[in-house]
Protein backbone atom coordinates (compact mmCIF):
# COMPACT_ATOMS: atom_id res chain seq x y z
CA UNK A 1 0.00 0.00 0.00
CA UNK A 2 2.99 2.55 1.01
CA UNK A 3 4.42 1.86 -2.34
CA UNK A 4 1.46 2.47 -4.24
CA UNK A 5 0.55 5.53 -2.31
CA UNK A 6 4.82 6.72 -3.36
CA UNK A 7 3.93 5.76 -7.04
CA UNK A 8 0.83 7.81 -7.23
CA UNK A 9 2.59 10.93 -5.62
CA UNK A 10 5.57 10.12 -7.74
CA UNK A 11 2.82 10.52 -10.70
CA UNK A 12 1.28 13.52 -9.63
CA UNK A 13 4.71 15.13 -8.50
CA UNK A 14 5.54 14.77 -12.58
CA UNK A 15 1.97 15.43 -13.89
CA UNK A 16 2.40 19.24 -11.24
CA UNK A 17 5.66 19.62 -13.05
CA UNK A 18 4.87 18.88 -16.56
CA UNK A 19 1.98 21.46 -16.26
CA UNK A 20 4.19 23.63 -14.44
CA UNK A 21 6.49 23.84 -17.45
CA UNK A 22 3.82 24.17 -19.69
CA UNK A 23 2.17 27.40 -17.90
CA UNK A 24 5.86 28.40 -17.83
CA UNK A 25 6.24 28.67 -21.95
CA UNK A 26 2.59 30.04 -22.12
CA UNK A 27 3.88 32.42 -19.70
CA UNK A 28 6.63 33.41 -21.85
CA UNK A 29 4.91 33.22 -24.90
CA UNK A 30 2.12 36.01 -23.70
CA UNK A 31 5.11 38.36 -22.48
CA UNK A 32 6.51 37.74 -26.22
CA UNK A 33 2.84 38.92 -27.63
CA UNK A 34 2.36 41.82 -25.15
CA UNK A 35 6.01 43.18 -25.79
CA UNK A 36 5.24 43.34 -29.48
CA UNK A 37 1.73 44.89 -28.97
CA UNK A 38 3.09 47.58 -27.54
CA UNK A 39 5.83 48.11 -29.96
CA UNK A 40 2.78 47.91 -32.72
CA UNK A 41 0.64 50.58 -30.75
CA UNK A 42 3.90 52.98 -30.19
CA UNK A 43 4.61 53.26 -33.65
CA UNK A 44 1.06 53.16 -34.33
CA UNK A 45 0.51 56.67 -32.25
CA UNK A 46 3.50 57.82 -33.82
CA UNK A 47 2.62 57.16 -37.53
CA UNK A 48 -0.96 58.56 -36.71
CA UNK A 49 0.36 61.42 -35.68
CA UNK A 50 2.64 62.28 -38.23
CA UNK A 51 -0.10 61.37 -40.72
CA UNK A 52 -2.00 63.95 -38.97
CA UNK A 53 0.55 66.49 -39.41
CA UNK A 54 0.90 65.94 -43.02
CA UNK A 55 -3.16 65.71 -43.55
CA UNK A 56 -3.65 69.48 -41.69
CA UNK A 57 -0.44 70.86 -44.17
CA UNK A 58 -2.38 69.24 -47.19
CA UNK A 59 -5.30 70.67 -46.47
CA UNK A 60 -3.83 74.21 -45.80
CA UNK A 61 -2.40 73.87 -49.28
CA UNK A 62 -5.62 72.71 -51.19
CA UNK A 63 -6.97 75.85 -49.34
CA UNK A 64 -4.46 77.75 -50.13
CA UNK A 65 -5.03 76.62 -54.00
CA UNK A 66 -8.55 76.72 -54.25
CA UNK A 67 -8.53 80.61 -52.71
CA UNK A 68 -6.20 81.29 -55.64
CA UNK A 69 -7.95 79.63 -58.25
CA UNK A 70 -10.75 81.63 -57.21
CA UNK A 71 -8.59 84.74 -57.50
CA UNK A 72 -7.72 83.72 -61.00
CA UNK A 73 -10.89 82.65 -61.82
CA UNK A 74 -12.09 85.93 -60.76
CA UNK A 75 -9.03 87.92 -63.14
CA UNK A 76 -10.29 85.68 -65.97
CA UNK A 77 -13.90 86.72 -65.57
CA UNK A 78 -12.70 90.75 -66.25
CA UNK A 79 -10.24 89.75 -68.60
CA UNK A 80 -13.46 88.19 -71.02
CA UNK A 81 -14.71 91.11 -70.29
CA UNK A 82 -12.35 93.20 -71.12
CA UNK A 83 -11.61 91.58 -74.52
CA UNK A 84 -15.06 91.52 -75.25
CA UNK A 85 -15.53 95.12 -74.40
CA UNK A 86 -12.47 95.47 -76.80
CA UNK A 87 -14.07 93.31 -79.28
CA UNK A 88 -17.37 95.07 -79.07
CA UNK A 89 -15.55 98.79 -79.98
CA UNK A 90 -14.12 97.40 -82.47
CA UNK A 91 -16.97 96.07 -84.05
CA UNK A 92 -18.61 99.87 -83.87
CA UNK A 93 -15.42 101.64 -85.09
CA UNK A 94 -15.69 99.43 -88.44
CA UNK A 95 -19.12 99.99 -88.70
CA UNK A 96 -19.32 103.64 -88.29
CA UNK A 97 -15.70 104.99 -89.19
Amino acid sequence: MLIFVVVCNFLLTILNFYIAFRLWKVNRILVKITKISTKIERNTNYILEQVSVVIMSRQLQTYQIRQLYQELTWKLQKLQQSIQLINLGLYVWKRYF
